[in-house]
């Protein structure tokens, strides 16, 4: 695997250890699932692929939300076998600028890699690509609480991606717009 991968993974990793011991008395964490907008790498359509989240509530104005998405597809016909798969892995340190009873917004910074491989047998012959991808967005959200510890909310901003290709010496980048649908459920002490 790549080594900026490799130590993309440590630092998640840290992260999500120190914001467990880190949280302040009164504080929360959680459970999410997100809904991201369609996304088109390699001729690989990725459509609404879940990504689930643990906000945790580092300070009442910081939270760090690391988050995991996977989607997979395998068909098998008398000619073909294939293989897709898609991993996300990331985390974001969110900064309330407003918050209050009903709700909230925030603006930060996100992190991640995406992981891309296909596997496709046809006639004997095996094709297999692999594409680790480094993403890094800057986002401003919000969430309206429905009920104390249940929210529904959204997040929009500007995401640029690295997409390199594990096999071969290509690089590109791809710069977009994200949009994501999400729903939050924090477990309060």
């Amino acid at each position: 695997m790549d080594r900026r991968v490799c130590t993309l993974a440590a630092g998640v990793a840290c992260l999500l250890a120190t914001g467990a011991s880190a949280q302040v008395p009164g504080g929360s964490i959680g459970l999410g699932v997100g809904v991201q907008s369609t996304v088109l790498i390699d001729e690989a359509l990725i459509s609404l692929a879940p990504v689930f989240y643990v906000p945790i509530m580092l300070t009442d104005a910081v939270m760090l939300e690391p988050g995991i998405g996977l989607l997979r597809f395998s068909q098998d016909d008398d000619a073909t076998e294939s293989t897709q798969t898609f991993l996300s892995l990331g985390t974001g340190i969110l900064f309330f600028v407003s918050h209050g009873d009903d709700g909230r917004i925030y603006v930060g910074p996100r992190v991640g890699i995406r992981r891309f491989s296909s596997e496709v047998e046809s006639g004997g012959v095996e094709v297999e690509t692999d594409n680790t991808n480094l993403s890094l967005a800057g986002v401003v959200g919000g969430e309206y609480f429905l009920k104390r510890g249940f929210s529904l909310g959204g997040e929009i901003g500007f995401a640029w991606n690295e997409i390199g290709d594990d096999d071969a010496d290509e690089d590109a980048s791809l710069v977009s717009t994200i949009a994501e649908f999400r729903v939050r459920w924090y477990f309060h002490r």
